[in-house]
């Protein structure tokens, strides 16, 4: 028993020696080296792509250049190739460089897997015959101007982890007729999708829009111009709706929901076909000029108890002899008596 209780102990000490003596595991680095049509760099054992010079029309990233997993598409790596048609992502991919695929021309569809987490400024600038674009679930960060000058987009579809659609990301893509946006975003910024309409006969441009509830701010001119811009509907948690958000939008009515704090200074103003307004309890100030020009709006229901402030002329050049104004049955005097509604007292009624 001693015997096998010392033969234990002496294999435990060579186990124990074996593995204290075995070299730590380290990291590769290269700085440049080519495999195929491929220039890379390797950092910490993961491959960045620094150049392509191939010339196919359809390409498919490898998912390893020699024995290193793909990670990262660098700076220009493909700029300016027009050959490149339509191109596939490894499932390894975590970031798309600064200018990446900036005026490759070519390519018509694009697909960003769910993998990519960060897409840098300008990666796709000017590719301008993109017609379809779709961005993973795990893209949290979009560079500016990231697919700016793509104005043949018909369709677009924002995956689930983007917080901020920034200021004029798709300003004036007349061709845009789908969008899909993710259940992260937060902010959609100024003039992000203004003019997406086709203004030469309007035969394109975004039909209806649905805001996810994970929004809290929709940006000055937002959907402003949207001619084509018949249906609406507002997530749970916008607070702000901007200055001039959806001027020009062809809408027939509108849901405002009770997170709603402010209606910015012309947010549907000329909104011509609009004829049903509902606010929620929240709002505590309406812009000047909100309504104005809405000449179809029959009736507006304001579930606030307090009466929101009043901008000048927020229904200016728009009331059918018949408008109502519809508002909480304990509070109808005092909307009929708060400075600007005192203006409107002969339409405003109580709740039903």
């Amino acid at each position: 028993m001693k015997k096998l209780i010392t033969l234990l102990v002496i294999i435990f000490l060579i186990i124990t020696f074996a593995i204290s003596c075995k070299e730590p595991f380290e990291y590769v680095n290269i700085s440049s080296a080519i495999y195929g049509d491929y220039t890379y760099s390797v950092k910490e054992s993961k491959a960045c792509i620094t150049e392509y010079r191939g010339d196919e029309t359809v390409l498919e990233i490898p998912s390893k250049l020699g024995d290193f997993e793909v990670t990262e598409i660098g700076d220009k790596a493909f700029r300016y190739n027009e050959n490149l048609e339509s191109i596939s992502f490894p499932s390894s991919l975590k970031s798309i460089g600064k200018k990446a695929f900036y005026g490759c021309t070519a390519i018509s569809n694009l697909v960003i897997p769910d993998s990519v987490n960060t897409i840098g400024n300008m990666a796709f600038y000017n590719c301008t015959g993109l017609e379809s674009l779709n961005i993973g679930n795990l893209a949290s960060s979009i560079g500016y101007y990231a697919f700016y000058g793509c104005f043949n987009l018909n369709q677009v579809v924002i995956g689930n982890s983007v917080k901020i659609i920034e200021n004029q990301m798709f300003n004036n893509y007349t061709k845009l007729s789908s969008l899909v946006l993710g259940n992260s975003v937060e902010i959609i910024g100024d003039e992000a999708f203004s003019g997406c309409v086709d203004g030469l006969n309007n035969e394109t441009g975004l039909t209806e829009i649905i805001i996810p509830d994970s929004v809290e701010t929709i940006g000055d001119k937002a959907f402003s111009g949207c001619t084509k811009l018949s249906s609406l509907v507002l997530g749970n948690s916008v607070e702000t709706i901007g200055e001039a958000a959806f001027v020009n939008c062809p809408l027939s009515s509108i849901a405002i929901p009770d997170s709603v704090e402010t209606i910015g200074k012309m947010a549907f103003k000329n909104c011509q076909d609009l004829s049903s307004v509902i606010i929620g309890d929240s709002v505590e100030s309406i812009g000047e000029m909100a309504f104005d020009c809405c000449s179809n709006l029959n009736f507006m229901t304001i579930e606030t108890v307090n009466p929101p402030v009043f901008g000048s002329n927020v229904f200016s050049n728009t009331l059918p002899l018949d408008f109502k104004i519809y508002v909480p049955s304990d509070s109808v005097e005092t909307y009929k008596d708060a400075d600007g509604w005192k203006d409107y007292k002969d339409n405003i009624f109580a709740i039903e």
